[in-house]
């Protein structure tokens, strides 16, 4: 694809979510004013329940919706249906991660001493965008990759596994990176 392809992709994509949020929020605002309950998922509602199972195009909405309401339970629910669709499409669901720019959020998960799962489960979101092919995008966000070594101290063994298993992901993907975590000091913590 040509640069202004490209551009025009991507600003297409980006109505589209805008697009999608607004449906998304104007309709829990009915509901809220109606005093009923969402029904169950559908294509244009994108609204969640344990009983469908959520897409990669829900990707945005869940990171949209865990920046509007950091409620832990909130943040669990969505955390879970994350872990849901990287187990079961990796490749595309690491695309969608990047491309919708939720990496910021997860390095702010990362960086939440109060919970040991939201620390847990970005740790293993990372590692599977790393592991999908997108290192060099976690890599360059040094805040990522300082949280992450930062969290090989943790008194949790499990945030402390998944974040040595992200950093390895890292150091096997490119010498560079390998080096850099060296001089970090990452093989004395390990």
């Amino acid at each position: 694809m040509a640069p202004t392809e490209l551009a025009e992709e991507s600003r297409r994509r980006r109505e589209e979510r805008t697009l999608r949020i607004r449906k998304i929020k104007k309709e829990e605002l009915l509901h809220r004013r109606r005093g009923t309950t969402p029904s169950p998922r559908s294509a244009q509602s994108g609204s969640f329940s344990f009983a469908t199972a959520p897409e990669v195009n829900d990707i945005p909405i869940i990171f949209e919706r865990m920046k509007e309401n950091p409620v832990d339970e909130n943040v669990t629910v969505n955390l879970q249906f994350m872990h849901e669709i990287l187990s079961a499409d990796e490749p595309m669901a690491a695309k969608s991660i990047v491309s919708n720019e939720c990496l910021p959020f997860l390095v702010v998960l990362l960086g939440r001493t109060d919970s040991q799962y939201c620390q847990q489960e970005a740790a293993w979101i990372l590692t599977k965008v790393c592991a999908a092919g997108f290192c060099h995008d976690v890599f360059v966000n040094s805040v990522a990759v300082q949280n992450l070594v930062t969290l090989l101290r943790s008194p949790q063994v499990q945030v402390r596994a998944h974040a040595a298993h992200c950093l390895g992901v890292m150091a096997n993907d490119r010498v560079e990176f390998r080096d850099a975590l060296h001089d970090m000091g990452v093989v004395q913590l390990l």
